[in-house]
């Protein structure tokens, strides 16, 4: 007998946590639609995820502690445009603490034309062909695979890392790493903090960072660098046009595809060696050949071009 008492207070007690602890659905959302020209979204605490379908599908889930309609998920659509926005309650001082399950699965036609705004959760998008892409991240990763698109890029605090895209990409970044690969377009990118990887880009670069390295690998097109604070490294490297290296606090040092015999440079270096093949200087090293000119300045910091 007392052993089935002890059974069933522990049921009981097992069934009173289960209660306690229960998340509740606090929004949930889910909307279809055909002949679609644009879609937004405007996330909070979520994660959202993109993929390309035949037409529009949004489903969206939050569940955690507190009650239902805590959140909300509003559609907003005018015509062909349709907006998707997270809203919490304003009397409450909501964190992730709060919430289990915050998530965004959202299936777009080939041609839309999308924007996302989300913070704090990350944004993955993959597969898409799209007019546009603009995205923005206050807090929180972001990762695109296989895009078809100009891309228009911005965050706050998060890491980056986009592959296989086609179209030209703009990029500004707070905080965070940036890594490129298999990039067919342009690619211009400013970071205040962070490390810049960048591999098999075919186009134009423009980067600019103030604190962290830069590594550009199988790069073909006309490169702009400058940064403030941190290396500059390149390998095979095809310079189509001028180009110009920049480092006020950190070395230089690109192997290039060119042949050297057929590339002109103009380097000055306030504290640092200059070094272009078996030719070499200390403040100034100027060497007039070839169509395309490399314009190198370093502040204290070697320089080297090799091939």
């Amino acid at each position: 007998m007392k052993s089935t008492r002890q059974i069933l207070s522990f049921l009981l007690l097992l069934l009173g946590s289960t209660t306690l602890f229960a998340q509740t659905v606090l929004a949930e959302k889910h909307f279809e639609a055909d002949r679609i020209n644009s879609v937004k979204v405007i996330g909070t605490f979520c994660d959202i995820t993109v993929v390309q379908k035949d037409r529009l599908v949004f489903d969206g889930l939050i569940k955690g502690k507190g009650d239902q309609g805590d959140y909300v998920i509003a559609v907003i659509q005018s015509g062909d445009d349709v907006v998707f926005k997270v809203e919490r309650k304003k009397d409450r001082n909501w964190g992730w603490n709060d919430i289990d399950i915050a998530k965004i699965d959202l299936e777009v036609p080939s041609g839309t034309e999308l924007t996302i705004e989300n913070s704090s959760g990350d944004i993955r998008i993959s597969g898409l062909e799209a007019k546009e892409l603009q995205v923005g991240a206050t807090s929180g990763d972001v990762m695109m695979k296989e895009i078809y698109a100009d891309v228009r890029l911005s965050t706050t605090s998060g890491d980056v890392t986009l592959r296989m895209i086609n179209g030209n990409v703009s990029m500004r970044s707070t905080s965070g790493d940036q890594e490129y690969f298999d990039i067919t377009g342009d690619l211009k990118t400013q970071a205040t903090s962070g490390d810049i990887e960048i591999a098999k880009l075919n186009g134009d670069l423009d980067v600019t960072s103030t604190s962290g390295d830069m590594d550009f690998d199988d790069v073909s097109g006309r490169i702009n660098a400058t940064s403030t604070s941190g290396d500059i490294q390149g390998e095979y490297i095809l310079l189509t046009q001028d180009s110009r290296f920049k480092s006020t606090s950190g070395n230089i040092y690109m192997e290039l595809k060119n042949d050297l015999d057929e590339v002109g440079f103009d380097l000055r270096a306030t504290s640092g060696d200059l070094e272009v093949g078996r030719l070499d200087g200390e403040d100034h090293l100027v060497i007039r050949r070839g169509d395309i000119l490399v314009t190198g300045i370093s502040t204290s910091g070697d320089q080297t071009y090799t091939n």
